[in-house]
């Protein structure tokens, strides 16, 4: 068997970024080892030929990767690759979830960098109604299992590099962190948040939030509805313009949507 081994070692070789040809390989290879019984060139197989099909979409959908990075550690290399997916993607959620969900890589993790490119992407918005992008981040939001984890995100990840005035993104996001019930322990929550990412929010930290969020709402109401007499200050001016530059910088590019 060994010199047929070494064969179809050396067709895989040769295929290099023929990334379709690849999968066909590796499901070939996983048939001849299962009638041979080799175990252990079985799950060679089976490992590039999950891992083929994946670069097969990624290639397609003008997604570059690094395979030798993709190789050596799957979940960890997705974990970092997963902005890249959505911005070449075109934000596709759908495609980002299920080559995460391949790899073990947690729900919450895509859907959390999901909902912050879109809240602090000023480009994105331009290209969708206020309510279309409210409904996909309330969405992503409703699906997130560790809602501490969301609410950091949203009171500390999003909310300090929104426009100061932007007032009904900053409106949007301060009653969605309200809405955020940080004080269910239920069984059921705790079991879906089990094993997602995010940190924890104690009792008085959860109160002070809250409250934030209250006083929030009442200051923005009242801007929302303020028409300026004047220019804005100097001060005012370098403020903002330093909030801004502070904030991350998160491009969402045009590239054709992966493969749903």
């Amino acid at each position: 068997l060994k010199p047929a081994f070494e064969r179809y070692r050396s067709c895989i070789a040769a295929t290099k970024r023929n990334y379709a040809r690849l999968q066909q390989l590796s499901a070939i290879g996983m048939g001849f080892s299962a009638m041979w019984k080799e175990a252990d060139f079985f799950k060679e197989c089976q490992t590039l030929n999950r891992n083929a099909g994946w670069w097969d979409q990624l290639t397609q959908s003008n997604i570059p990767f690094d395979r030798k990075l993709f190789e050596q550690s799957p979940r960890e290399y997705l974990a970092k690759f997963v902005p890249t997916i959505l911005s070449k993607s075109a934000l596709n959620l759908n495609f980002t979830l299920k080559i995460s969900a391949a790899y073990g890589l947690h729900a919450d993790h895509v859907l959390l960098v999901f909902i912050k490119m879109i809240l602090l992407n000023a480009a994105e918005a331009e290209h969708e109604s206020d309510q279309v992008y409210r409904n996909r981040v309330k969405d992503a939001a409703s699906k997130v299992a560790n809602r501490e984890a969301l609410c950091a995100l949203l009171f500390k990840g999003c909310l300090p590099y929104i426009s100061a005035y932007n007032y009904e993104r900053l409106l949007f996001v301060i009653k969605l962190i309200g809405s955020i019930d940080l004080a269910d322990r239920s069984e059921g929550a705790t079991a879906a948040a089990a094993g997602a990412p995010g940190p924890a929010i104690d009792a008085a930290s959860a109160a002070t939030i809250r409250a934030f969020c209250r006083n929030g709402e009442l200051l923005l109401g009242v801007l929302m509805h303020y028409k300026r007499n004047s220019e804005r200050g100097a001060y005012e001016v370098s403020f903002n313009e330093q909030r801004a530059a502070a904030a991350p910088k998160l491009d969402v590019g045009s590239a054709p949507a992966a493969a749903p």
